[in-house]
């Protein structure tokens, strides 16, 4: 750590060492002896690691001394630990695009719900949810927004998701060196539902980024990869006219409503045969279908009609007993819901209930974590068991991956991204470590900047306007 500092620098720190909690905190210290602090994101961290629900017991930070906190989206390893944060102390304002904050209710309600049955766990309590929502703000894009004298943000559509932004910030110190940031979130640089206006508040070449704090998540490969070719519809022809059902896990808000736009295609262009229905499960999935169809999220107006004929919301708790009736129904069915990984949501019973049928397609449409029930499909052989649950199970279903409806974007993307921006230096996060080092060796064997660092749990970076000048190992 350097001994003597000349102001302003900021300090940032990321909870985040994978692809689930985001949460990074920014102490800005100021010429006049000022502290600004404000969080990005307050994720919950999700999948089957060890130290899951230790992690997301507690948020490390001194609540009462944080001013704001900005969202990028809506799902829940960005925004699941706000309600944590709110029965800490906090009680200041969450900024958020419009879009976002007329979806957020729908996954933290959904989290709320699964986390009062854990009495004995329960991480909050229903008057902090209802305390967080209180706090919220929408607010424009590309408009600027004063949280608090000396910060200027404003938020940035990307495809990422209906609302999500990638957010800038500027920390306007008294010296008048100020220090500008751009925390990508979950990037794509293009979306189904919505355009991205070609006209956005372009970036001043001439006053750099101070940092750029960019995902990873396909930061180990292109677009091109095999991984992404678009074979959904493919794989879902083939299973139908076979004579076998389909499920698909997918993640409730944005995917969901991109397959069921997908399925609809294919079902125009005649793919399955006319009697398949589509059943969606999950509260989440449904709730956030009905919002992309009838509330205002910016959705193009040809978009609002994306699903497809003979589609239904199974409603309710269903029994091992409905899901195999299901199954064993004469016409062909098509089964959607969360979570994507097969780990929770509606749609895990069947995935349990399929994986011992020679007649079922599970057919995966995203990024698996390694520890996920997804990957345990994926790695286990037909005729071999996998536990579920603590419990072996044979395994007998097909199971196929495509990530063509992918929300991030790939190596090759991000680069283009970043090749566009002005920046002293780039700061990676949200991704698996080692995609992480790979992005960054392809990002300095490209030339995109000089300075190319891993944000993660372990180390604080200090930066100040010409980019990072300083690392230290975090105490949190």
């Amino acid at each position: 750590m350097s001994s003597m500092r000349s102001t302003p620098y900021i300090h940032i720190y990321s909870r985040s060492d994978d692809v689930t909690g985001s949460c990074s905190l920014v102490t800005a210290y100021l010429s006049n002896k000022k502290t600004i602090r404000f969080l990005v994101d307050c994720g919950a961290f999700q999948g089957q690691k060890d130290n899951q629900n230790l992690l997301n017991e507690s948020v490390p930070f001194n609540t009462e001394k944080i001013d704001f906190v900005l969202v990028t989206h809506t799902h829940l390893d960005h925004v699941g630990l706000l309600p944590l944060l709110v029965k800490q102390g906090y009680n200041k304002n969450i900024f958020m695009s419009f879009p976002t904050y007329n979806l957020i209710d729908i996954p933290l309600r959904d989290a709320y719900k699964i986390n009062s049955k854990c009495t004995d766990t329960a991480i909050y309590d229903q008057e902090d949810l209802y305390k967080t929502f209180s706090l919220m703000v929408g607010v424009p894009f590309n408009k600027m927004l004063k949280p608090m004298k000396g910060i200027s943000v404003i938020f940035k559509k990307n495809g990422h998701l209906v609302g999500a932004s990638s957010i800038e910030v500027i920390i306007h110190d008294p010296s008048g060196e100020d220090i500008k940031l751009l925390f990508t979130g979950d990037y794509k640089e293009k979306n189904v539902f919505f355009d991205i206006e070609k006209v956005q508040l372009e970036d001043d070449s001439s006053y750099p980024y101070s940092a750029i704090i960019c995902e990873s998540t396909y930061g180990d490969v292109d677009s091109t990869d095999s991984m992404f070719y678009p074979c959904i519809l493919e794989n879902i022809n083939k299973a139908l006219w076979n004579g076998k059902n389909v499920i698909s896990p997918t993640f409730g808000i944005g995917k969901t409503q991109e397959v069921l736009y997908l399925l609809k295609c294919g079902q125009k262009r005649n793919l399955f045969p006319k009697n398949t229905n589509f059943y969606l499960v999950g509260g989440i999935a449904q709730e956030a279908t009905k919002r992309f169809q009838y509330t205002d999220l910016g959705i193009k107006s040809e978009m609002k009609n994306f699903i497809p004929q003979n589609f239904y919301m199974l409603k309710g708790h269903q029994t091992s007993q409905d899901i195999i009736k299901l199954f064993d129904d004469s016409k062909p069915n098509v089964i959607i819901g969360p979570s994507g990984m097969a780990d929770a949501g509606g749609i895990r019973k069947f995935v349990q209930k399929a994986i011992s049928r020679d007649d079922i397609l599970i057919q995966l449409t995203g990024y698996c974590d390694p520890s996920s029930i997804a990957t345990k499909l994926l790695n286990t052989p037909i005729g071999s068991n996998m536990l579920i649950a603590g419990k072996p199970i044979t395994k007998r279903c097909q199971v196929e991956i495509s990530k063509e409806i992918s929300l991030h974007a790939k190596r090759d993307e991000l680069k283009k991204m970043l090749e566009g921006k002005n920046t002293n230096s780039i700061l990676i996060t949200h991704g698996e470590a080692k995609v992480r080092e790979k992005f960054r060796e392809y990002l300095l064997l490209n030339n995109i900047c000089s300075q190319i660092e891993i944000l993660n749990s372990d180390f604080v970076f200090e930066i100040d306007s010409s980019g990072i000048r300083d690392v230290f190992p975090s105490s949190f």
